[in-house]
């Protein structure tokens, strides 16, 4: 039920009801309305309104009531079914709510009207064929602030004396250009240039080929268009704008020139935007000194304007010192451009440069060997403290990867041995390697094992002989000197030597 002041009988009233359960979406919303009268009894103080739905039992239910007059309160009542049986609701209150109209003079339909009250959201009206607008109800105030606002394009909005809510409307001048092709059809993205009575614009024509300047000062202006492969008739124009005047200006666009539309992509197939394409006239050709850039966008998308139909055209992906673009797939496409269409799906796969590099390579050795040889990377190459050291597998076969790109570094690749010097005679080798790409290397290692030789056996019999005797004499030393002694002193006396008798 809704209640509302005895003074006025309501002309409209609607209530509706959305189901809220779960099973809500497949409840359509109701709602009752009820016209001046009908249903409709009054008392010493309101008018009730009552209303009515069918609804089931456990149905969750929120009803709003509306009217092109009143405010309620509450602004809508929740409820949930407990019983089969009818129930009364507790009734919404209605007040008169304030309605706020306002017009527009000369009668001007499609003004937008802004309303801020207080600190609330703004409302919005829009004025009809005779320039009147309304808004409401909204709840009546004592402290209720209104400000509005009136706006169209190509008009100027001041508010009346007397009555802040209506304004008076002054047209101002504007500019119309459009732009179409030689077959009348629109051209959109038409860079026009407009400037004069110390206005200055440089914008793009629209889906439909048009741009329009609104709110111009009275005076003369100069408008050019530009669009990459069109020439325009006429290439400019003058145009006298006075008070309160609309002014139409129309070029006419003749295609000189094509375009080159391709993608830019991974090996996966996925857009690669920021792309550099680049066309170049071929060498040789009266065209080798013309280029176009273009750069892929989002979508990996990049278009080439502005080619010549009498030109044929290497295109490339730009590389260069501080890309990271190392190639593309294909290198280059060789295009010539008919006179009368677009090129398209020239599209390139692009590689890029990667960050690191693998140093792999294969040791030349005996296989027996291989598991006492480790290959050692040095920084430098008196280096004391290695960068990296692996194992090469039973066939000989290393690989160092993960290095840093580096074209102004050198590594230095020691091949070592676990094998004692003592017991193999063995050579090893090295290699210096600048890590700017992957690189494949081959190291070599021999050894032999070391044999006693044959002469040095013999001569060393006689040897342990004298030191088995040496020692010997020392351990029976006395025995041996009075051995001696004795053969001295049982020697003849006459038996002395030629030196001796020399000496006498």
């Amino acid at each position: 039920m809704v209640t509302s002041p005895q003074k006025e009988n309501i002309s409209l009233l609607v209530c509706s009801l959305r189901y809220t359960g779960r099973d809500h979406t497949h409840k359509p919303a109701l709602t009752s309305e009820v016209q001046q009268g009908d249903g409709a009894s009054g008392t010493s103080a309101y008018f009730e309104y009552k209303f009515s739905f069918l609804v089931s039992q456990g149905d969750e239910l929120e009803l709003t009531p509306k009217s092109m007059e009143l405010m309620f309160t509450p602004s809508y009542r929740r409820h949930t079914v407990m019983q089969d049986c009818p129930e009364t609701l507790d009734p919404f209150q209605g007040s008169l709510g304030l309605i706020l109209t306002g017009h527009v003079i000369p009668p001007l339909p499609g003004v937008t009207v802004s309303i801020q009250l207080n600190d609330m959201d703004t409302l919005i009206a829009s004025t009809d064929q005779g320039g009147a607008w309304r808004v409401g109800p909204v709840h009546r105030d004592k402290t209720l602030s209104v400000q509005v606002s009136a706006e169209k394009a190509g008009y100027l909005f001041e508010p009346m004396e007397g009555d802040v809510y209506s304004f008076r409307a002054r047209k101002l001048s504007n500019i119309v250009i459009k732009v179409a092709t030689q077959e009348g059809h629109p051209l959109s993205d038409v860079l026009l240039s407009l400037s004069g009575a110390n206005f200055r614009s440089n914008n793009f024509t629209n889906k439909e080929g048009s741009l329009i300047y609104y709110n111009l000062n009275p005076g003369q202006y100069y408008a050019k268009p530009l669009l990459r492969e069109y020439e325009f008739s006429p290439a400019a124009k003058v145009i006298s704008l006075e008070q309160g005047a609309s002014e139409d200006a129309v070029f006419t666009g003749k295609r000189v020139a094509y375009s080159c539309t391709g993608a830019t992509m991974s090996l996966n197939r996925q857009p690669e935007p920021g792309v550099t394409v680049e066309a170049t006239g071929l060498v040789g050709s009266s065209c080798e000194n013309y280029t176009e850039i273009a750069t892929s966008d989002s979508r990996g998308v990049y278009k080439l304007r502005g080619l010549v139909p009498s030109c044929r055209f290497v295109v490339t992906v730009r590389k260069g010192e501080g890309s990271d673009i190392a190639s593309s797939i294909p290198a280059s496409k060789t295009l010539q451009l008919s006179s009368d269409e677009d090129l398209i799906d020239a599209n390139f796969i692009v590689l890029y440069k990667t960050k690191t590099v693998t140093i792999s390579g294969s040791i030349v050795a005996d296989s027996q060997f291989f598991n006492t040889l480790r290959v050692v990377v040095y920084p430098e190459k008196h280096s004391i403290a290695p960068l990296v050291t692996v194992t090469p597998d039973g066939a000989g076969y290393f690989d160092i990867s993960a290095l840093p790109v580096d074209p102004k570094r050198k590594y230095h690749v020691i091949l070592e041995t676990v094998l004692s010097p003592h017991s193999y005679k063995y050579s090893t080798s090295e290699m210096t390697v600048v890590p700017d790409h992957d690189k494949h290397i081959t190291l070599l290692f021999h050894a032999e094992e070391r044999t006693v030789e044959k002469d040095n056996a013999q001569g060393s019999l006689p040897g342990l002989l004298g030191a088995v005797a040496f020692v010997f004499i020392l351990a029976n030393f006395a025995k041996v000197f009075g051995y001696v002694q004795g053969l001295v002193a049982a020697a003849p006396k006459g038996s002395a030597s030629p030196s001796m008798a020399r000496r006498r």
